[in-house]
C-alpha cells in the first residue's frame, strides 16, 4: 500500500504510525482522525502516518492540520488486520470544510491523503466560503492519491481551495483521484486557485460533473498555474490514461476550465477536456486577462507518461455553448490578451453559435498540429457562425492568429434550411493572421478576412482563396486529400496532395505530428511537390502507401 513506501521514504526511527477506528472491538490507537492529526503534530518535525480503519465511523467531520507533516491513509479492514478495503469513507458536516491545511510556520509542510472519500462539506450561498472539501494554504504539497471529493459546496472552491495568499501552496492529485460533484456559488466547481499550483498526474485524474454558477466549472485559477502531465522521477510509460476535466458546467464562463490574470496558465500534456457546458462563452476553456494555455502530447523532457494515439489524449471535444445569440467560444475562448498554444490536439465536435472551434478577442491563439473536425456553429439572422472568429475593438490589441500544419475537414454551421460546410475562419479586419502548411476541407471558401493576411503551402481541396490573402505555393486540387474522410479519417494515403507537399522555409514545426511521427521525413515512392513536409495534422507514416488499407 502507498503508505509503506512513504514510511520507508521518511527514514527516520521518530517516525510514528497511529492508527484510527474503533477502539473498544478494535485494536485502534484512537477513535476519532483529528485526535491523530493532534498526536502527530505533538510527534515533531517528522512524517507521521495516520491509517484510517473502516471500523470507526467518520461523519461530521471538520478535521484541521496545521505545523506537521502527515500521510493519511485509508483503505483497511481493520486496525488489526489492515488489509484492504474500500476508501475510507468522510463525511462533511454541511457547513464547515471537511478538512482544513492552514499551517502557522512558514516551513515547508507535506501532507498526503490516499484511498479516502472526503464528501458532504461546506455551504453553498455563503460568501466568503471556500473549499468545501479541502481548504489549503501556506508553503503546503498536498498529494492525493486514489482520493474521491465529491457532494461538496463553498461560494468558491466547492471541492478544493488552493489558497496563495500565504506561502506557495501545491496539490497534486495522483492515479485515482476523482474530483466529482462539487458546487461553487462564483469560482471552481471543482478547484479553485487564486495562486499556487495544482498538478495533475495525466493518468487516472477525473475532474468532472462539477459546477460553478459563475465561472470555472472544472477549475478556476485567478493567478494560480495549472500544470498536467508527469511529476517526479518516473521511468517513460507509453500507457496512460490521459487527465480528463469532463461533464462541468459554468453558469456564465469557462465550462471546464477558467482561467484569468497574467499568473494564470494551463499547461498540459495530454489532457482531455470533454463534454463540458458554459451558458455564455468559453464551453471547454476560457482564458482572459493575459492568462496563458499550452496543450500539447510532446513532453518537454524525460517525464513522458504517454498515452496511446487512439485514446486522443490532447483533446478538446464535445463541449457545448446553446444556440442563442452571443454565446461564442465552444471549445476555447481568448479574451483581454490571453495566449493559447494549441499543439497535437483533436478539437472535435464542439457546438457553439459562433466560434466553436475557438473565439479570440485581443487574444492570440496559435494552432499547430491541430485535427479541427465535427464541430458546429450556426446562422441567425445577419450573423454567421464560423469556427475560428476574431474580433476587438482597439486597433492596438488586434487579435493575432497563426495556424500551422493543422487540418479543418468535417466542420458544418447550420442555416435557417440545412447543415452546410462550415466557414473555418472569418478574422476581423487587421486581424495578424498566418496559416503555414495546413489543409482546409470545409466550404468552398474557408477563409474569410477583411484585411490582408499571409498563407504558405495551403492546400484547400478543391475551393478558392480569399481575395485579401497573400498566397504562395497554394493548392486546390480535385483529388482526395485523406485516407478516408467519410469516416472522419484524416490521415494520408501516399497519393494524397498533402504528402511530401512542402518545405520549412516559411514554418518549422517546433512538434511531432498527432501521432507522434516526426515531421517533414521523406516518403521515397511519392515525388515532391515543394519540399518533403506534409501539410495538415498528420505526417505520413506510409502505412497507408498503397492505397488498399
Amino acid at each position: 500500500m502507498f503508505f509503506l513506501a512513504a514510511c520507508a521514504a521518511a527514514g527516520s526511527v521518530s517516525a510514528a504510525t497511529f492508527k484510527v477506528g474503533d477502539t473498544v472491538q478494535d485494536t485502534c490507537d484512537f477513535a476519532t482522525i483529528q485526535e491523530a492529526i493532534d498526536a502527530a503534530a505533538a510527534n515533531g518535525a517528522v512524517e507521521d502516518q495516520i491509517l484510517v480503519a473502516n471500523t470507526g465511523s467518520y461523519a461530521d467531520q471538520v478535521l484541521w492540520i496545521g505545523d506537521a507533516s502527515l500521510v493519511i491513509e485509508g483503505g483497511y479492514d481493520s486496525c488489526q488486520h489492515l488489509s484492504p478495503a474500500p476508501a475510507a469513507d468522510i463525511g462533511g458536516n454541511g457547513v464547515d470544510t471537511v478538512l482544513r491545511i492552514a499551517p502557522v510556520e512558514a516551513t515547508k509542510q507535506y501532507v498526503t491523503l490516499y484511498g479516502l472519500r472526503l464528501h458532504g462539506g461546506g455551504t453553498f450561498g455563503v460568501y466568503g466560503t471556500s473549499g468545501g472539501g479541502i481548504y489549503v494554504t501556506n508553503n503546503v504539497t498536498l498529494t492525493i492519491g486514489n482520493t474521491s471529493v465529491d457532494g461538496n459546496a463553498a461560494a468558491s472552491g466547492g471541492g478544493i481551495h488552493i489558497d496563495g495568499d500565504i506561502g506557495a501552496p501545491v496539490v497534486e492529485l495522483d492515479a485515482g483521484t476523482q474530483i466529482h460533484d462539487n458546487r461553487a456559488q462564483y469560482h471552481g466547481g471543482g478547484v479553485y486557485l487564486e495562486a499556487g499550483q495544482l498538478r495533475i498526474e495525466a493518468d487516472e485524474v477525473r475532474i468532472d460533473h462539477n459546477r460553478a454558477d459563475d465561472a470555472g466549472g472544472g477549475i478556476a485559477s485567478f493567478g494560480g498555474a495549472v500544470f498536467v502531465g508527469s511529476f517526479g522521477t518516473v521511468a517513460a510509460r507509453y500507457d496512460a490514461t490521459g487527465a480528463s476535466v469532463s461533464n462541468n458546467t459554468a453558469g456564465a464562463i469557462g465550462g471546464g476550465i477558467f482561467l484569468s490574470g497574467s499568473f494564470a496558465a494551463l499547461i498540459a500534456n495530454e489532457l482531455i477536456v470533454d463534454s463540458n457546458i458554459s451558458e455564455v462563452t468559453g464551453a471547454g476553456i476560457a482564458a482572459i486577462a493575459n492568462a496563458t494555455v499550452s496543450m500539447a502530447r510532446d513532453y518537454p523532457g524525460g517525464l513522458v507518461l504517454q498515452c496511446p494515439s487512439g485514446r486522443q489524449c490532447s483533446r478538446i471535444s464535445n463541449n457545448r455553448l446553446g444556440a442563442v445569440h452571443g454565446t461564442v467560444g465552444g471549445a476555447i475562448t481568448l479574451k483581454s490578451g490571453a495566449f493559447a498554444n494549441i499543439a497535437q490536439t483533436v478539437v472535435r465536435d464542439n457546438v457553439a453559435l459562433d466560434g466553436s472551434v475557438a473565439f479570440v478577442d485581443s487574444a492570440t491563439l496559435f494552432f499547430e498540429g491541430v485535427l479541427a473536425t465535427g464541430n458546429q456553429s450556426f446562422d441567425m439572422p445577419n450573423e454567421t457562425g464560423a469556427m475560428i472568429r476574431t474580433q476587438f475593438l482597439d486597433a492596438a490589441k488586434k487579435a493575432d492568429v497563426r495556424i500551422a500544419y493543422s487540418t479543418f475537414a468535417g466542420n458544418l454551421r447550420q442555416t435557417s434550411t440545412q447543415n452546410v460546410a462550415a466557414i473555418d475562419v472569418i478574422a476581423q479586419q487587421n486581424t495578424q493572421l498566418s496559416v503555414y502548411s495546413s489543409a482546409f476541407q470545409d466550404t468552398y471558401y474557408p477563409i474569410t478576412t477583411y484585411g490582408a493576411y499571409t498563407d504558405d503551402c495551403v492546400v484547400n481541396g478543391p475551393g478558392g482563396k480569399d481575395a485579401y490573402g497573400t498566397h504562395t505555393r497554394f493548392a486546390a486540387p480535385a483529388t482526395s486529400l485523406f485516407n478516408n474522410a467519410a469516416a472522419g479519417d484524416y490521415r494520408l494515403r501516399r497519393e494524397s496532395p498533402l504528402n511530401d507537399y512542402c518545405d520549412a522555409s516559411a514554418f518549422v514545426a517546433s512538434f511531432r505530428d498527432l501521432t507522434l511521427t516526426p515531421r517533414c521525413h521523406d516518403d521515397p515512392g511519392k515525388g515532391n511537390g515543394y519540399g518533403v513536409c506534409d501539410a495538415g495534422a498528420y505526417e505520413s507514416d506510409q502505412i497507408f502507401g498503397d492505397g488498399l488499407q
